[in-house]
């Protein structure tokens, strides 16, 4: 394990994936059947939806920390970096992070987004 973040992620997608691996390997099977295969999609999407909620997002993160805490990691807030920026490309637009991103921001900036995306 090497940090909180990747502990996190682990269950995030992990999450995820138990769903939609049953309807993957539906999918790919040579018997496919078309109608039971619909069928499998609309449940997968409504297990999605019923997973794109607070109480998910806590029992992913309490999860995470039970993990941490059996591998001896610390799930703390990091401290937020402000660098100061020199005075010359104020002008400019900087596109990248500037402070370190909160664990449980992971779940919000990770989490509901992928599941966005396979509900789509």
């Amino acid at each position: 394990m090497i940090d909180e973040q990747f502990v996190l992620h682990i269950f995030i997608f992990e999450s995820l994936f138990c769903l939609t691996k049953t309807l993957s390997d539906h999918v790919q099977a040579t018997d496919l059947d078309l109608a039971s295969a619909i069928d499998l999609v609309f449940a997968v999407v409504e297990s999605l939806i019923d997973k794109r909620n607070a109480e998910m997002r806590t029992k992913i993160w309490e999860r995470a920390i039970e993990m941490c805490e059996t591998v001896d990691i610390t799930m703390q807030r990091p401290p937020v970096r402000r660098k100061v920026q020199p005075c010359h490309p104020k002008e400019f637009l900087v596109n990248s992070q500037t402070r370190l991103r909160n664990p449980l921001e992971t779940l919000d900036h990770c989490f509901f987004p992928v599941i966005n995306r396979l509900i789509n």
